[in-house]
């Protein structure tokens, strides 16, 4: 299933702790998957990141031999009707144009249909006696039968004597299920499945300094019907929340909505300051040049890996830095699936 926390290490330096992946729950908690005992497989083809958004298909694919990676081809496939699920036709379409080489595909899930939760447990506890823990918490988080759960988790500290604090990501079958009929339907097999908020900080932790990570930090992903605001607080999420945008452009300006997404955040004492906003999505360059002075204590910056990925001859410069707002996420997928250690199926 998903990952939570290996989003935001680099790329070759994750250590080696697996868990469910995308098996059920009643399968084995621990497993090592072909990709990872073969990472050959990532050579003669290329990493697809695929984001299923409000008004288009949004496609990244990488060139995985270089280090670090470049970009080797995009599509933006417009949706002709928003309210129904895209076709595998157009999917398809989008994956040809960004790619004539595909190798693993990577989707995202919306940050609100999973669940995060950090929990604490003794360093003694056998790997059986953890995997029943986190079994148990994500059951009581969702309300939901075991066998209607997909999760994933994480040891944080390894280090500790006492106590290890791990990170359960988790969510109902059918939103891992649903988009997977999709890609399998255009031919497609998907083989990592994130969470948007994670596939953006993957894009983050190119443009940022270590610094920045080490703080707290917030990503705001502006698109075409709402805003997503996710804070991370030393490369780990505490915090997401959607606001909607309203229907009439220029009916609430888009500074506004921000600032009440930030003060929803701020409302809570126990949340940490926080010290650095990094945009994304289509209204990203409206919201920075429309920002209020109420916005001037936390600086705004435009997330743009381009200069450390770079890219092939065919992808035109002067039109992927245009719609480099747009990829953030997909490309956040493609370098998921890029990674040879990735291991959530």
């Amino acid at each position: 299933m998903m990952r939570a926390i290996e989003t935001l290490n680099k790329m070759v330096k994750i250590r080696q702790h697996y868990s469910t992946g995308w098996w059920p729950l009643t399968r084995p908690k621990r497993c090592r998957t072909s990709l990872t005992r073969n990472p050959r497989r990532l050579r003669g083809t290329q990493p697809i990141g695929i984001d299923f958004g409000h008004s288009a298909i949004k496609v990244v694919a990488l060139d995985a031999r270089r280090n670090p990676p470049c970009i080797a081809g995009y599509a933006i496939e417009p949706r002709d009707d928003p309210s129904t699920p895209p076709s595998a036709e157009a999917i398809r379409h989008a994956v040809d144009q960004a790619s004539d080489s595909i190798g693993d595909v990577a989707i995202a899930l919306p940050t609100t249909a999973t669940l995060t939760r950090l929990i604490s447990l003794p360093s003694t506890l056998h790997p059986n006696a953890i995997a029943a823990r986190i079994q148990l918490a994500a059951q009581q988080a969702l309300r939901q039968p075991l066998n209607t759960l997909y999760y994933d988790f994480r040891a944080l500290n390894h280090d500790s004597t006492e106590a290890t604090q791990y990170q359960l990501t988790a969510c109902r079958r059918s939103e891992v299920e649903v988009p997977a009929s999709r890609l399998k339907s255009a031919r497609l097999r998907c083989r990592v499945v994130d969470t948007q908020a994670h596939a953006l900080a993957r894009s983050v932790q190119l443009t940022a300094t270590q610094q920045d990570l080490e703080g707290t930090i917030g990503i705001v992903d502006s698109g075409q019907t709402q805003l997503h605001l996710s804070v991370l607080h030393n490369q780990t999420l505490i915090y997401s929340q959607d606001a909607g945008l309203p229907a009439k452009a220029g009916t609430t300006p888009l500074d506004s909505v921000l600032e009440r997404a930030l003060a929803l955040y701020q409302s809570n004492p126990e949340h940490p300051e926080i010290n650095h906003l990094w945009m994304s999505g289509g209204n990203a360059h409206a919201l920075m040049t429309a920002r209020s002075e109420s916005l001037d204590p936390h600086p705004l910056t435009a997330i743009d890996p381009l200069s450390i990925l770079g890219t092939q001859e065919r992808v035109d410069p002067a039109s992927i830095q245009h719609d480099l707002p747009r990829l953030l996420i997909a490309l956040g997928l493609a370098l998921h699936a890029s990674d040879a250690h990735a291991h959530w199926r």
